[in-house]
């Protein structure tokens, strides 16, 4: 089966006929044959759907992925073969998801390495929704924290939602992980 790295991004497709299995479907994960969590509750049959592999779903060799009708959950399809899924090199620790920091604040950013697949150093970048903004650091030591005090380097900060983190090997920029989403306010 396919080997999918935890906190990379891997595209679900299936085939479905609308007429019968309706225009909404439900993505459901299994360890086994037994069910783990949805990957997600509705989405539209349209045959594919990106899933973001949360980085703390536990290594293993034994997952499936189950395809359902939204309406009707005795239609539904299972993945022809298991596949594995790995630990991801790099996750950020922190930000957690709806985490709020403010302007001026020092705020510890964590990781985790895999400090011989990474490297022994790191960047850091800050991303707004989808878009990047700057890089708070272009290289510093992989060593699991940086001090960042928000909004001190390279100009005005918008306080906002939906800002993420990017913590990417410095020689290899294919190993990085994002944080989740989190808010900067204005200074307290």
């Amino acid at each position: 089966g396919e080997e999918w790295e935890a906190g990379s991004a891997q595209t679900i497709t299936w085939q479905a006929d609308v007429g019968v299995v309706g225009p909404d479907v439900r993505i459901g994960l299994h360890e086994g044959w037994g069910f783990v969590d949805w990957i997600v509750r509705r989405t539209d049959n349209d045959g594919a759907y990106t899933w973001l592999i949360p980085p703390e779903l536990p290594a293993g060799a034994d997952y499936r992925l189950r395809i359902q009708s939204y309406s009707d959950s005795s239609i539904r399809d299972y993945s022809d073969a298991s596949f594995t899924i790995t630990n991801a090199p790099l996750v950020v620790v922190s930000p957690v998801l709806d985490e709020v920091v403010s302007l001026g604040q020092t705020y510890t950013i964590a990781w985790e390495t895999d400090r011989p697949a990474v490297g022994p150093h790191v960047r850091i970048g800050l991303h707004k929704g989808g878009q990047f903004i700057h890089w708070i650091r272009r290289i510093t030591p992989n060593d699991e924290a940086f001090y960042w005090t928000v909004g001190a380097r390279l100009g005005a900060l918008d306080p906002a939602p939906s800002y993420r983190l990017r913590i990417q090997s410095f020689t290899d920029n294919r190993i990085r992980a994002m944080s989740r989403a989190f808010t900067i306010t204005a200074a307290e």
